[in-house]
């Protein structure tokens, strides 16, 4: 009957919306990290690999020019990667098909900093301030928690996610992970 109809597609509305909380609960609720020493290309490196599938599926050139051999930092390896997994994949869907991501990695004023250019359509001005916020997106569909995620793991690691981009012209995400500085406050907080 259309009732039972109309009680179905709110049943499934219903569970939608509990797994759209469930997800944004996850996402805000800051998980202990697991701090050790990483070698930040090889992670960068792993991260991409695990995309490379989705990206040749769309014939999206993903190119990694890490300007350091190898670079120690104190972090927790999966949660670094899953920054570099969130940022490659907002970038992967907006560029559509046909494009190139390029990835770099550098060393910085005492910071690592990876570099995510995009040759995508671009973001426009105005909502580039709102891009880290939960929920915005610009995507049919999807929650746009990635990039919340992304954000919040790197200022728990004491760093900063920026973005450059202007309509047209691609977009250039940017992560800073500092070297040094951070293992010295975390084992002064441990004593």
């Amino acid at each position: 009957s259309a009732v039972r109809r109309e009680i179905g597609v709110l049943e499934a509305e219903i569970g939608r919306m509990d797994a759209i909380i469930a997800n944004f609960l996850k996402a805000t609720r800051p998980e202990r990290l697991q701090f050790k020493e990483v070698d930040i290309v090889e992670t960068v490196r792993s991260a991409l690999e695990s995309l490379r599938g989705i990206a040749s599926d769309r014939r999206i050139r993903i190119e990694f020019r890490p300007e350091t051999e190898r670079r120690f930092l104190f972090a927790d390896p999966q949660k670094v990667q899953q920054v570099i997994v969130n940022i490659v994949k907002n970038a992967l869907e907006a560029v559509g098909n046909d494009g190139e991501i390029a990835v770099d990695c550098r060393e910085e004023d005492g910071s690592i900093v990876i570099r995510v250019a995009d040759t995508g359509p671009g973001i426009p001005q105005e909502q580039i301030p709102r891009i880290f916020e939960p929920f915005f997106t610009t995507k049919e569909s999807g929650l746009g928690l990635g990039l919340v995620i992304a954000h919040r793991l790197v200022k728990e690691h004491a760093g900063d996610i920026s973005v450059k981009s202007s309509a047209g012209e691609g977009t250039t995400f940017q992560v800073r992970l500092p070297l040094r500085e951070y293992k010295l406050k975390f084992l002064e907080s441990k004593k």
